[in-house]
């Protein structure tokens, strides 16, 4: 992984330290806030997209609206700018790891990850959307590689010694404006589009909390229940294929995590229930 040069400037107030990782927007940098004196996490977007006046403009919205979400299963977002011809968020600074990170461990020592430690885990989530959707903001990208695990204080009762924290909220709507990625290629994780993402119509809430159902799949299964490699596959297989039964890939799961409402060939595609609405079913 490259720096881009970062490493031991000093932007804004914030000196960079080292980098942490990249992504198809950005790279994300430890650094340290040299007004506090505390260790942040700050996202540098890439220079050509960083170029871009409509991108700064939609950059700034964004960053500013996740700026104003405030709850413990969300990465707080402290200051965002343009200085240096860089646009750039600090975040609060989280070093557990990533549930990809965390799944990926397991995996390599041919282990699952428990299914109650699934099961919170994935509640943490849907509380943190909860409360970001009753905010008017979607996340449009929820996947482990976007959910940052620290040691839990509270709130783990007993079934993880984890805290889930959701990062990246606003990006994927940035991507979705029609900003490309590096490579070239539309922003998005087909595994866990949901059916209205694939077809590019209009998202709500909803498209989370599918999403969010792929997760859960996943974390219990220990594989993606679809694995498209294109957006005409995703389409397909996230609104007209039938979920693949968990014990088919993990003998003894229990038979009602593939519970679903998914369409049959020919008719239209499912649309998921609010959180609200599946949290009332679950009262």
């Amino acid at each position: 992984m490259s720096d881009m040069g970062l490493v031991g400037r000093t932007i804004d107030h914030y000196r960079i330290e080292q980098l942490l990782g990249q992504g198809g927007m950005g790279s994300v940098f430890q650094a340290v806030d040299l007004h506090l004196q505390r260790p942040v996490a700050l996202k540098v977007m890439h220079a050509h997209l960083a170029a871009r006046q409509e991108f700064q403009q939609r950059f700034l919205q964004e960053a500013r609206a996740a700026a104003r979400l405030d709850h413990p299963g969300i990465v707080r977002v402290h200051a965002f700018g343009l200085e240096q011809g860089m646009l750039f968020m600090v975040m609060e600074l989280i070093t557990g790891g990533s549930l990809r990170g965390y799944l990926q461990h397991l995996y390599e020592q041919q282990k699952y990850i428990e299914l109650p430690e699934a099961v919170e885990l994935t509640r943490q989530v849907a509380e943190a959307l909860d409360y970001a959707h009753k905010q008017g903001m979607i996340h449009r990208d929820i996947k482990p590689d976007n959910v940052i695990l620290k040691l839990a204080t509270d709130g783990g009762q007993g079934l993880t010694k984890f805290r889930a924290v959701l990062t990246d909220f606003g990006l994927a709507k940035l991507a979705e404006g029609g900003v490309q990625s590096v490579s070239g290629q539309p922003m998005g994780t087909y595994p866990y589009m949901s059916p209205e993402q694939c077809l590019a119509e209009d998202l709500d809430a909803r498209t989370d909390i599918y999403a969010l159902g792929v997760m859960l799949y996943e974390l219990a299964v220990g594989r993606l229940p679809y694995l498209p490699k294109t957006i005409t596959e995703a389409i397909r297989m996230h609104t007209r294929e039938p979920l693949p039964p968990p014990e088919k890939y993990r003998p003894g799961a229990p038979a009602g995590t593939h519970a679903g409402d998914h369409a049959e060939p020919g008719e239209e595609p499912r649309r998921p229930l609010p959180i609200s609405e599946r949290a009332g079913a679950r009262a």
